[in-house]
């Protein structure tokens, strides 16, 4: 199954067709109602169309692998093929998340203006993690930060909100800085955070509501709206209440939807109080150790930097004291900065009203959390003897009066979280694409290897009682029988087609070709965005599928007893001493082998 998730929206008015979707306009792809391509059947009823996902520029997974010189061949073997690994999932998580943002228009829209303007996509989990961020806007130097592990939906919503932070600022939005009054930067990073935000609720909606130009059997979901109203209840919530104003489509229902839903976001305490304490650490200077000097000097005869050198004592002392003083310079910060500055589907829309002005004591107030950070600093400052106007312009807050939380969502919604659960993986899995591209007889790639797969695996079906050795037979005749004579060629034909089985399915030339390759590997530094050439990305799934064997259980050689004990494999040594060079690195042991066969019951072997 799919990481995709998602059900299909069911908007009033739309007979369900009688016929398989066939393409038309921009939407050429087949996909099912959780927005997996169809590549495994022909069109049926009930599948969905799809646009084809907006290109993107990207950088890869950084830091790029680099071999360490003081670990062993084995240990950087693993570590090589662990960075595979990841690098694999990290880019099939934003290809998904991209998708999603490319069924939607104004998705289509920001994502096409990142490509124009040459923004980069780059998984950095070192930095993303220090500023507490699943997505960074790296307005200077044209980059998208993004952390790794999350779903394909949480993914597309905070890419949306960060390209909605590059559009902003591309227009003027200033974000808070040392220059910037309390006042001043709470009121425009709370409105530059709001926008971003109704950025995100404009991409869940617009994939439920689908667009207006599309056929009715383009795909949408409600799993984006869920994913929105979990992170943002009261926002969330303020969402679905117009979403009238959206299904009207038109300029005038979106600026109504959006200032709907913009107010809402002063209510969302939790992230209000993150915003709150990254503004002090801006004035801080970034640092997490604003020493006194008393601090400073008593420390020096513990710290080599400062005992070796005393004048960077007074040096540091000097760039932080000048750093307090001249902040909150600026007091430059209006509602109107906000209407003229903020975009909404290309537009700016704000219209504040009598019932929300983003400049006033109540939308001002910090958070709890916040406070007692701001008073920390008024504290640093005191101890680094800044001048007492600096601190008389920093105005205490108010502190904020939380309003409950808006209730979870339900029925379709919560079917659409549901469905975004990992399924466990099945141990065996048959070849079952029957896409690719065509040979002269108008067979495609992939279709050809699925079914002469399957006829070789029916008749060896009669003649084996192990579905192992059933998976192993056919794909030694397959190799032979229809490959190109090239065994290592033909299982990464069956792999890219969808197989997926226990080592010992695999002929042992195969897998010591294999585990000699990730030992090569492991001697090469390799960029972030190096093609892979010694280990095929089919063959970093297989592994990663052995992998996920062993953490739910089972043994990545043969399954379990049973499947051992059955297979005329099961104890076939060359193989088991291969087990750990491939999941782990560790080199060939004649007696770790033996180790291994003897040992034949439901506990994993490998070490993983």
């Amino acid at each position: 199954m799919s990481i995709f998730s998602g059900l299909f929206g069911r908007s009033a008015g739309i007979t369900a067709p009688k016929e398989p979707p066939v393409p038309t306009g921009e939407w050429q792809l087949i996909v099912d109602k959780s927005g997996n391509p169809v590549n495994d059947r022909p069109a049926a009823i009930g599948d969905m169309l799809a646009r084809r996902p907006v290109q993107y520029h990207y950088g890869g997974t950084i830091p790029g692998y680099k071999p360490d010189k003081s670990k062993s061949l084995t240990e950087n073997m693993a570590a090589r093929t662990d960075y595979e690994m990841r690098s694999i999932e990290n880019r099939a998580l934003l290809d998904k998340a991209i998708f999603l943002l490319s069924q939607t228009d104004d998705g289509r829209r920001l994502l096409n203006t990142a490509l124009s303007q040459e923004f980069t996509f780059v998984f950095d989990p070192e930095r993303t993690q220090k500023e507490g961020a699943a997505v960074l806007c790296d307005y200077t130097n044209k980059l998208i930060p993004l952390n790794e592990g999350s779903t394909p939906e949480q993914v597309a919503l905070t890419v949306k909100h960060e390209l909605q932070h590059m559009e902003d600022i591309k227009n003027g939005a200033g974000r808070y800085s040392q220059q910037k009054t309390v006042e001043a930067a709470t009121i425009l990073n709370r409105g530059l955070e709001a926008n971003a935000r109704v950025s995100e609720a404009v991409l869940a909606m617009e994939s439920m509501t689908g667009s207006s130009n599309g056929p009715p059997t383009q795909f949408r979901t409600y799993a984006l709206m869920a994913n929105f109203h979990n992170k943002n209840r009261h926002m969330g919530a303020a969402a679905l209440n117009s979403r009238k104003y959206a299904e009207q489509n038109t300029t005038e229902g979106w600026q109504k939807f959006g200032n709907a839903v913009f107010p809402a976001y002063y209510e969302e305490s939790g992230t209000l109080a993150y915003y709150d304490k990254r503004m002090v650490k801006i004035y801080n200077g970034g640092s997490e150790d604003m020493r006194s000097e008393e601090q400073l000097r008593s420390d020096a005869s513990k710290d080599a930097y400062y005992s070796r050198d005393p004048s960077r004592i007074e040096n540091f002392l000097r760039t932080v004291t000048d750093s307090f003083q001249g902040i909150m310079q600026d007091a430059a910060a209006s509602a109107e900065t906000l209407q003229s500055t903020l975009i909404m589907k290309g537009q700016t829309y704000l219209n504040f009203g009598k019932h929300f002005d983003p400049t006033s004591a109540k939308a001002t107030a910090w958070t709890e959390a916040g406070l007692g950070a701001l008073g920390k600093l008024k504290d640093r400052m005191i101890s680094f003897g800044v001048e007492t106007d600096t601190l008389e312009r920093i105005k205490t807050p108010e502190q904020r009066k939380e309003r409950p939380l808006p209730k979870g969502l339900t029925g379709e919604f919560a079917q659409a979280l549901q469905s975004q659960q990992k399924p466990k993986s099945e141990p065996i899995t048959l070849p079952y694409r029957i896409d690719g591209d065509r040979d002269t007889r108008g067979t495609a790639r992939y279709e050809f290897a699925t079914s002469k797969f399957k006829e070789i695996y029916e008749h060896m079906g009669i003649q084996t009682q192990s579905p192992l050795d059933q998976v192993e037979f056919t794909v030694s005749e397959y190799c032979h029988k229809w490959g190109s004579g090239n065994i290592m060629h033909n299982v990464n034909t069956l792999l890219e087609a969808g197989l997926r089985a226990p080592i010992n399915a695999f002929p042992s030339d195969y897998i010591f070709d294999l585990a000699s390759r990730i030992q090569l590997s492991a001697d090469h530094a390799i960029s972030p965005t190096q093609t892979m050439t010694a280990i095929k990305p089919a063959e970093v799934e297989l592994i990663k599928h052995w992998k996920e064997m062993a953490a739910e259980g089972l043994n990545p050689l043969w399954i379990d007893k049973q499947h051992a004990d059955m297979s005329f494999y099961g104890r076939e040594q060359l193989k088991m001493a291969y087990v750990d060079i491939v999941l782990n690195g560790i080199g060939m042991n004649p007696e770790h082998a033996k180790n291994i066969g003897e040992k034949s019951d439901d506990k994993v072997t490998a070490h993983i």
